[in-house]
């Protein structure tokens, strides 16, 4: 990262396991792969990863509230997906009633993984917020995710709108439909879109 960046978070109370810490780059199992250059080529081992927690510490509250195991699904608007830009760049979410999926295209093409392939998510959940100039770099924006805002949940081939709330920094978002209710995920993976107001389309 550029130094304003290291330097807040070394001096936060950020568990910081940066690859430039010497007992970070071993412990956290880190290398510089040969088919891509360099600073694009550092990987870490997840598992050792983990080994570097403090004593003591505990996994974070949980992010979601997610649908129970045999329950109703809860009513929504029928959508096949959502489609908008992030900072000129078109992004769409095209749902796969087969396998229950979201699958990615990004500028128009398939989002892939270099390892597992097309990108796929079973929840896709859009939190519209505004941004401004990152103190680190005026060519970076940083999205505000403190206050309240419109959230849209694509899950199950539905899409419910409603609010998101979040205190400080170390709070999760609420997340609540309409009518006041929390929004209720499908077991599986979530990807988030931290959206501008109004750049985001619910395709029917």
């Amino acid at each position: 990262g550029n130094a304003f960046v290291t330097h807040v978070i070394s001096n936060s109370d950020f568990v910081d396991l940066s690859a430039q810490k010497l007992t970070s780059y071993k412990g956290g199992g880190f290398y510089r792969a040969s088919d891509r250059r360099a600073p694009h080529n550092l990987y870490a081992k997840l598992e050792k990863l983990w080994s570097l927690a403090p004593a003591g510490a505990t996994p974070p509250p949980p992010q979601f509230q997610y649908l129970a195991t045999g329950a109703d699904d809860p009513a929504g608007t029928s959508a096949t997906g959502t489609e908008g830009e992030m900072f000129g760049l078109k992004v769409q979410w095209a749902f796969d009633r087969g396998n229950g999926q979201y699958a990615r295209r990004s500028g128009g093409v398939v989002h892939s993984d270099a390892l597992l392939g097309p990108l796929t998510t079973e929840n896709v959940l859009v939190i519209e917020c505004n941004y401004r100039t990152s103190a680190a770099d005026v060519h970076s924006p940083e999205a505000q995710t403190i206050g309240t805002g419109k959230v849209t949940l694509y899950s199950r081939g539905k899409a419910f709108v409603g609010t998101w709330k979040r205190a400080d920094r170390t709070s999760v978002f609420t997340l609540t439909n309409a009518d006041g209710s929390p929004m209720l995920f499908a077991p599986g993976r979530t990807f988030v879109e931290l959206a501008r107001p109004g750049t985001f389309n619910t395709l029917p």
